[in-house]
């Protein structure tokens, strides 16, 4: 190898290695950038929520940062005699890479947290780690079992993990964790939340609308007292948001939902009032138009809910009532199963006025009645007057209006409204 040659070789070599050592430095001005951009929108979003994130201690070398984020909770109502907020402060740690950073996280455990925290074992209750790139982060949540002792309670807090992946390119996410539970004994309450899983992606739409796909079940939630016992098993709650596109028409939001359970037990005063069965109902919300609705969305981003001014009400009030004025609400599939009977049915809602007329019922809810209107179906077995009173005292009352319908096991009302009248079963409602 002549001379030349290797001083070419070694120029390049020389070249390579500043690279490598510069490239990790700009990773590390990109993280701090993002993150700075991330706790500013996050507090744009925030608004007069009572909570702000504050970055703290930034401590940024060639190929690592620390930092601190303080979560403080500036409501009003909690603020102490001096002037101080309550705050939680999490501790970071990032190591940057040549095309990405790698970070740990933790919640900062404080002298105040330790007098409360019990079977601690010097654990750090909540922490975090995961990578970020220029187009995809990961982010793993981990809760640790522990038991908190608050004033006149207990709650026993068990282990969880949650991972959030995002996918900046795409502007796609997806979710996934399991939570072990957890169980509280306050004051004379106690509520149990059993095994909980936890699914969900979504893509962003436009700038305002992400559409979204959740699923949540729920092993057993319970919830008691002296007075009332509530205990169900097997809750699954799953929902979804998207935008549906017909021929020439504006494009829609269209929001949908099922509630299910096995089994649902509640009590008063130790004597049972219900037991269902397998039971569930679904919902729809569509109608409004994506402009409609990220109208509404900036408007009240921009506005504070809890100081609204007269000038702030003339704006938001016109694209509210344009929104709510094109949504139709759907409950279907309605199927609840007790012991002793059962109930189906579904129902359609939606409102028909202007714009001016549905600002003025606003102001006046009453006048509304007059502009709804609704259609619904229901069969409810004759078997459950005994256990639910109401129904026997509806089916009296329907009866002596000359509006009650049954088939050999149900009562059947089928209800509509329309012009501020309402009918059931064909007969007019005075």
């Amino acid at each position: 190898m002549n001379k030349i040659t290797a001083g070419i070789l070694i120029g390049a070599g020389a070249v390579g290695a500043a690279t490598a050592a510069y490239i990790p430095v700009k990773v590390g001005d990109t993280v701090q950038q993002q993150i700075t951009l991330a706790v500013a929108s996050a507090n744009a979003q925030q608004g007069s929520s009572g909570l702000e994130i504050q970055v703290m201690d930034y401590q940024k070398n060639a190929y690592d940062s620390s930092l601190i984020t303080r979560i403080l909770l500036n409501e009003p109502s909690v603020i102490q005699a001096d002037g101080t907020a309550p705050y939680v402060d999490i501790r970071h740690q990032i190591s940057h890479g040549f095309t990405g950073a790698e970070f740990i996280s933790e919640v900062v455990v404080t002298e105040e947290m330790k007098e409360s925290l019990k079977d601690f074992d010097d654990k750090v209750p909540l922490h975090f780690d995961g990578e970020i790139s220029a187009d995809k982060s990961v982010l793993n949540t981990y809760i640790e079992g522990f038991t908190l002792t608050p004033d006149n309670g207990v709650i026993k807090m068990k282990p969880g993990i949650i991972r959030l992946n995002y996918d900046a390119g795409d502007a796609t996410y997806d979710l996934n964790g399991i939570w072990n539970g957890l169980k509280l004994n306050a004051e004379g309450n106690q509520l149990t939340v059993g095994e909980t899983s936890i699914k969900g992606s979504g893509q962003q739409q436009t700038e305002f609308i992400w559409s979204y796909s959740n699923d949540i079940n729920v092993s057993h939630l319970g919830l008691s007292n002296d007075r009332i016992e509530i205990q169900s098993a097997s809750l699954n709650l799953n929902d979804k948001l998207n935008i549906q596109k017909q021929q020439a028409a504006d494009e829609t939001i269209h929001y949908s939902g099922n509630w299910s359970l096995d089994k649902l037990h509640i009590a008063q005063f130790g004597q049972t009032l219900y037991d269902f069965e397998p039971s569930g109902f679904s919902y729809t919300l569509s109608g409004p138009t994506v402009k409609q609705t990220e109208a509404l969305m900036k408007v009240a981003q921009e506005m504070d809910s809890e100081q609204m001014t007269p000038q702030d009400a003339q704006e938001i009030l016109p694209i509210f009532a344009d929104v709510v004025n094109a949504a139709t609400f759907s409950l279907h599939d309605v199927n609840v199963v007790t012991t002793e009977g059962r109930i189906n049915g579904d129902m359609n809602l939606s409102l028909d006025t202007s714009q001016q007329e549905l600002i003025k019922a606003l102001s006046f809810p009453p006048i509304l009645a007059q502009y709804v209107k609704l259609e619904s179906n229901a069969s409810v077995n004759k078997s459950l007057f005994n256990s639910m009173p109401v129904f026997s005292m509806m089916a009296m009352q329907l009866n002596q209006m000359g509006a009650y319908q049954e088939d050999e096991e149900d009562m059947l009302i089928h209800a509509q409204m329309e012009n501020g009248q309402l009918t059931i079963n064909d007969v007019l409602m005075r």
